[in-house]
């Protein structure tokens, strides 16, 4: 049922360069769940003889439907993580306002700082494999950047700021032992 929603979407609404990567491996997602459900209600049938008719009749050369491949779903990523037609289409009408406590806008943020972040962190990783840099952090790697005219201050303040906010997208609630023992 939602692939085929998926399809008549696309068909009646759809933007043909937008949406196509996104309609092929949702179908192809979907399609694949479907046939590992079968599988298992398979599996679980009661009788096993009236099972074992079921799957001749459902898949009469076996399981042969596989997911999206990986490079598939690095697409979808990069299509909805960077500035791309597709993600201007998934987002519109979303409320992005910056403001603390709207996770959306802060990771929409960080989004628009990566564009300008991983340039200057891949010419640190270089500048370090190259032995021009040292340091253990990337506060350090940073520092010894800047003194060596790697990077200006500018691009240093940016990747920290970057840097910042990421961390503060990913690192969760810390509870100490204590709380913890409370909770139960």
């Amino acid at each position: 049922y939602l692939a085929s929603t998926t399809l008549k979407y696309y068909e009646d609404q759809g933007d043909k360069e937008t949406d196509l990567p996104l309609v092929h491996w949702g179908c192809k997602t979907l399609i694949f769940e479907t046939q590992n459900k079968i599988h298992e209600v398979l599996l679980n049938f009661p009788n096993r003889f009236i099972a074992g008719i079921l799957r001749f009749f459902i898949f009469p050369r076996g399981r042969n439907i596989s997911g999206p491949s990986i490079k598939n779903t690095l697409e979808i990523g990069d299509l909805i993580s960077r500035k791309t037609k597709t993600r201007e289409k998934l987002c519109h009408g979303v409320y992005l306002k910056d403001e603390p406590t709207n996770h959306l806008a802060t990771m929409e943020r960080a989004l628009e700082l990566y564009e300008t972040a991983h340039p200057i962190k891949a010419d640190l990783i270089k500048a370090r494999k190259k032995g021009l840099i040292e340091g253990n952090t990337l506060e350090e790697l940073m520092d010894t950047a800047v003194n060596q005219e790697v990077i200006t201050k500018e691009q240093a303040n940016q990747l920290s700021e970057y840097d910042k906010l990421a961390l503060d997208i990913i690192n969760v609630d810390d509870f100490s032992e204590k709380e913890l023992k409370t909770l139960r």
